[in-house]
């Protein structure tokens, strides 16, 4: 069976290691402008040393593996379609891929699938290695699902899945290591399955589905210490955390994210205290808040370590 890729990331690599040690073949991959590929590029480059090999860039893919890559513009189009056709694909397979597929695609080739490193239908969407984190299923069996693909996102028969293990205070990227590593052996047996060609897969539950959105640092990581309890912003903060830039608060005019924190309970704390910083040591920040005290460390301004020291106390955050 000859097997074309489209997409990005480690996940990637997994499939073609895997795939080689069977009698198919993966005859090229697919994937985004190059240009679009630098804020990756860039985060693998800031957080280098928590990477490690899974920092991988799918350009690299012709000198390690002799398989062609190959950027699109638009890749429902015809021309993208035509260029995909010319390697005469048995299977399509999207790993990581950032476009939503058209039926004028999908209608154009045999065989349509997605690997999709979370449960389905109860993760559809993107963000999900944060979303875990947020919903309280750290410490929990997962499992990522391959799917065919139709005109709904993330919707289509189920194939096959692998289970894996979210430890209970893992990161976005110890939970993108751990999914990542199913897709290789998932996909394997995935085509296993595909070569009966009557093989139409399991439907999913509508009822059970969940469609959840990709997030931005930026825009959606804000810290209210007011609001919500300890245990919330523990989640929220270890949400936003490695490799990404971290949950953040305002003090004043500036911008401060923290990659860590952990919840210490104390009683008779009044909701008018919630969020005044009341106290520092050499590595953290104390803050009141909601049944207790968050104690905020890995502290970050402008890219850069921050220390507590430069934090007025008696000042509440984010006023």
């Amino acid at each position: 069976m000859n097997i074309v890729l489209i997409g990005h990331t480690v996940g990637i690599k997994r499939c073609i290691e895997a795939i080689a040690a069977t009698h198919h073949s993966i005859v090229a991959v697919f994937t985004h402008p190059k240009e679009d590929h630098q804020p990756d590029l860039d985060l693998f480059a800031k957080r280098k040393d928590l990477f490690g090999d899974y920092a991988f860039n799918v350009f690299d893919t012709p000198d390690l593996y002799d398989i062609p890559v190959l950027e699109y513009e638009e890749l429902s189009s015809e021309k993208e379609i035509a260029r995909i056709q010319n390697f005469s694909p048995d299977l399509i397979c999207t790993v990581g891929c950032r476009d939503i597929l058209t039926s004028l695609f999908i209608d154009s080739f045999d065989r349509v699938i997605n690997l999709h490193p979370f449960n389905l239908p109860s993760f559809r969407g993107a963000g999900i290695d944060s979303w875990m984190i947020l919903q309280g299923y750290a410490g929990s069996t997962q499992c990522a699902t391959c799917h065919f693909i139709n005109s709904r996102i993330d919707a289509g028969n189920v194939i096959t899945t692998q289970d894996y293990y979210i430890e209970e205070h893992a990161s976005p990227l110890d939970i993108f290591k751990t999914r990542i590593n199913t897709l290789g052996q998932m996909l394997v047996d995935a085509v296993a399955k595909l070569e009966d060609p009557q093989f139409q897969g399991i439907p999913q539950s509508d009822k059970d589905s969940r469609y959840f959105p990709r997030l931005n640092t930026a825009r959606d990581g804000r810290i209210n210490f007011k609001d919500w309890d300890g245990n919330e912003i523990v989640r929220f903060i270890r949400a936003f955390s490695y490799p990404y830039d971290g949950a953040w608060f305002t003090f004043g005019d500036r911008k401060i994210h923290t990659l860590s924190a952990r919840f210490e309970l104390q009683e008779g704390i009044h909701p008018f205290s919630f969020g005044l910083i009341y106290k520092r040591d050499e590595n953290s920040i104390y803050v009141f808040v909601k049944g207790g005290i968050i104690v905020a460390s890995s502290l970050e301004e402008s890219d850069n370590p921050m220390n507590p020291s430069s934090i007025r106390l008696g000042k509440y955050a984010n006023r």
